[in-house]
């Protein structure tokens, strides 16, 4: 009877039907309450194993393998509240980064490594110093070796081998050629990155310094002159004390 069916559910029974209630529809209710119930005993069960594998991986559980519930959940969520609190502290360093790489008048790049002077990043004023699209930089179309003068390319990579070999910042002035096929003279200043004695990458900059070496050039060419200038005149006036 009904009264046999409360007292067996108090002793462990997950369900129970009365003979003289039995149809199909009960019976079929019965048996997709016994199947779900099954369904949630699993999950929990693998919940509770996953939680038991964390404590212990945390060193949270007892020795004899206890796990206290509350105790997990606390530490979980301290660490959730930790991860939170360093995704925003990332935010802001990302923030901070990108806010100096649109103000800085020249090229902030990224090179993985020593060996060719390809960038695994670039900022967007690329285009203005070279005229080509930044994709084709990253994507490897185009490389700086490609643009830069060959005689002053090969001196280029060199110094950034030694630079990384002696771990030192480098410094150096090349000539390129633009799209429009133009000439622009960059600075291009970096420095390896190490973690565990390793490269990991060579960060630095480009500056446009044309109207520099162009301003240079005036002055040496004016030099120049001047210095002939001065020869002739010297030239003419010891030709004179000497025919004198």
């Amino acid at each position: 009877d009904e009264n046999v069916g409360v007292e067996a559910l108090g002793l462990g029974a997950e369900d129970y039907l009365l003979k003289d209630q039995l149809d199909r529809r009960m019976l079929v209710m019965s048996m997709r309450h016994a199947i779900e119930r099954r369904r949630i005993r699993n999950e929990r069960d693998l919940t509770m194993q996953s939680i038991q594998k964390t404590a212990k991986a945390l060193g949270l559980a007892t020795p004899d393998g206890l796990v206290d519930l509350e105790t997990v959940l606390v530490h979980l969520q301290q660490e959730a509240t930790k991860r939170v609190e360093a995704q925003k502290v990332l935010r802001e360093s990302e923030q901070r980064f990108r806010t100096i790489v649109e103000t800085f008048p020249g090229l902030i790049w990224i090179m993985p490594d020593e060996k060719s002077i390809n960038f695994s990043y670039i900022s967007e004023r690329v285009v203005d110093f070279f005229g080509y699209a930044r994709q084709l930089f990253l994507d490897g179309t185009i490389s700086l070796e490609d643009i830069i003068y060959e005689e002053d390319c090969g001196k280029l990579l060199i110094a950034i081998q030694e630079a990384v070999a002696d771990r030192k910042p480098f410094l150096m002035e090349v000539r390129c050629r633009r799209a429009d096929s133009g000439i622009i003279w960059i600075q291009n200043a970096g420095a390896g990155v190490f973690e565990n004695d390793k490269l990991k990458y060579i960060i630095g900059t480009t500056l446009d310094v044309t109207e520099r070496k162009t301003l240079e050039k005036r002055i040496l060419d004016a030099g120049e002159q001047e210095r002939r200038r001065v020869g002739a005149d010297l030239h003419e006036t010891l030709g004179q004390i000497l025919t004198g």
